[in-house]
């Protein structure tokens, strides 16, 4: 999700938007970004801080029924999680859903937090273009910042090629072919499920391997900007995410 993406849906969250202006975006990307949307949004939302209501609240603001069967999976009324195989006519009807959940998150946060104390961007008076386009400038010139700066060269050039090396390995995995099925019935034999298991056990196993060193670099990174440019948690982390763009 761009920054301008996310900006949108916190001025969503603000009132300043309508969910038919962020619609008209969405339906534009392909499937895939879709889905990838979805889940992102639904990591801006804290399922934590969701009451009873609000799941029967987002329902009547996003004109769906309480039957509604939606990718959102519910527990006592509350967010869960969200499933992974979603039909396409149901995509849509779940991003307005996810955004109208969204909104009642963002509004019940943004009641016990004072504009002035929070370092963070999302909690600004998103209301005037001319500040939006100020923090995306800002943004901007902060990421050419750090990528200029050599005292961080080294961890993001670091971390770029874990990322690269991480995701070369997971494509690699997913354009194997499926093991042939020699038995009548279709189903895998004893030998190629022991076959398939041992190679996902090494797939794993190498995966985790970059995501412990990515995870302890990615950490020291953010702990260090945020102390170096006094910014809050989802700013370093877009922050780094963009920078790193840079050295891919």
């Amino acid at each position: 999700m761009t920054l301008e993406e996310e900006i949108a849906i916190v001025r969503f969250g603000q009132g300043v938007l309508s969910h038919d202006e962020l619609l008209a975006h969405f339906s534009q990307l392909d499937e895939d970004l879709k889905m990838k949307r979805i889940f992102e949004l639904y990591h801006l939302i804290d399922p934590s801080k969701l009451v009873d209501t609000d799941i029967e609240q987002a329902l009547v603001a996003s004109a769906l029924g309480e039957d509604y069967q939606s990718c959102v999976v519910l527990r006592g009324h509350r967010l869960s999680r969200v499933r992974l195989n979603i039909t396409e006519s149901a995509i849509e009807k779940d991003y307005i859903l996810l955004l109208n959940l969204f909104k009642i998150a963002y509004q019940s946060r943004l009641a016990s937090i004072k504009e002035e104390k929070s370092k963070e961007w999302r909690y600004r008076d998103l209301s005037d273009d001319e500040t939006v386009q100020a923090l995306l400038s800002a943004h901007r010139e902060l990421v050419e910042e750090v990528y200029n700066n050599p005292g961080f060269r080294s961890e993001f050039t670091s971390l770029a090629k874990l990322w690269k090396a991480h995701n070369t390995v997971s494509e690699a995995r997913h354009q194997e072919s499926a093991p042939v099925r020699k038995s009548q019935t279709g189903f895998l034999s004893y030998d190629e499920v022991m076959t398939e298991s041992v190679e996902s056990m090494k797939f794993l196993e190498e995966m985790n391997k970059y995501s412990r060193v990515m995870a302890i670099l990615n950490h020291a990174l953010k702990k260090a900007l945020s102390i170096q440019y006094g910014l809050g948690s989802s700013q370093a982390d877009r922050l780094i995410k963009d920078v790193m763009k840079r050295h891919s």
